[in-house]
């Protein structure tokens, strides 16, 4: 149930990215995360602190040393230009386009796992990766 409700999430955030940068608004990537930065801050700040997490974070500041801030660091400035990039992308194509790509993306982490972790591959799994597999290619 995750995984559908994660899929159609991703779908319909790829849909209204696509309405907002090519539809009547015609943002540019830049300042559609300009916009949408400061809400989504707060919005991690809630579901961190109902997880607990602020606290941990805390904690792990009291006896961080610089490479944990220059690991911060990094991790914010791929996150940003992820996000830059996939906008950009989004404006330059379909909504349809890249959310196939998206999951393709999903089944292609899988199957990374599957080699790097030596995880087993039940029946229904490889049939799903087949199947998106094979959506993909004839979408393409």
């Amino acid at each position: 149930m995750l995984t559908v409700l994660g899929t159609a999430l991703a779908a319909i955030k790829t849909i209204v990215t696509n309405l907002v940068l090519v539809g009547d608004l015609k943002l540019q990537p830049m300042d559609l995360l300009w916009r949408m930065s400061l809400l989504a801050f707060f919005q991690c700040l809630i579901v961190a602190e109902a997880n607990g997490e602020i606290e941990q974070l805390m904690v792990r500041l009291e006896t961080a040393d610089s490479s944990f801030y220059l690991i911060m660091l990094g991790n914010g400035t791929v996150a940003f230009f992820l996000n830059y990039a996939s906008f950009t992308t989004n404006m330059l194509s379909s909504a349809l386009t890249m959310t196939v790509a998206a999951n393709i993306k999903q089944v292609l982490a899988i199957i990374l796992a599957i080699v790097v972790f030596h995880s087993q591959v039940t029946f229904f799994n490889g049939f799903g990766i087949l199947v998106t597999l094979a959506g993909g290619a004839q979408y393409t």
